[in-house]
């Protein structure tokens, strides 16, 4: 098991162990927010080897491996928070973000195994029905 994987699996049996307390939500909160960083600065990446000229193939397809990369620890991550504890309560609005870019930038496969649990969050006003139909478009339905 790597050092990542290894890391993930620690923070997931302390945020098991401890959600109900607020340190533990803080921990949480945090962890979520790193999560969507991460995301958004690898794609911020991309951008900018796309935009370069000229392109160089190299550092693209580099930056490409990253994004890979971060996306499956993110998806990871995200797949077992919600799988073993549903959505977080008592997050903040970035780290509900970060989970619904985790999900957004996944396969059809995960977008469609936490559709029902998006709609949910869409129904308690935490994402917008924009977003839904950013998920739910027409791909899922295939």
């Amino acid at each position: 098991m790597d050092l990542t994987r290894r890391r993930w699996c620690f923070v997931l049996c302390f945020v098991g162990g401890f959600l109900a307390s607020n340190a533990a939500g803080q921990e949480l909160d945090a962890l979520l927010r790193r999560v969507g960083e991460r995301d958004q600065a690898v794609r911020r990446e991309m951008m900018r080897w796309m935009q370069h000229q000229p392109v160089v193939a190299d550092s693209l397809y580099a930056a490409s491996l990253r994004m890979e990369e971060a996306d499956a620890e993110n998806q990871r991550f995200v797949a077992e928070l919600l799988g073993t504890h549903g959505w977080p309560d008592g997050v903040s609005d970035e780290a509900n973000e970060a989970i619904w870019l985790v999900i957004d930038h996944a396969d059809l496969d995960m977008q469609r195994r936490f559709l029902p649990i998006i709609e949910e969050q869409v129904h308690a006003g935490r994402h917008s029905d924009i977003e839904l139909c950013d998920v739910a478009g027409p791909d899922l339905d295939a």
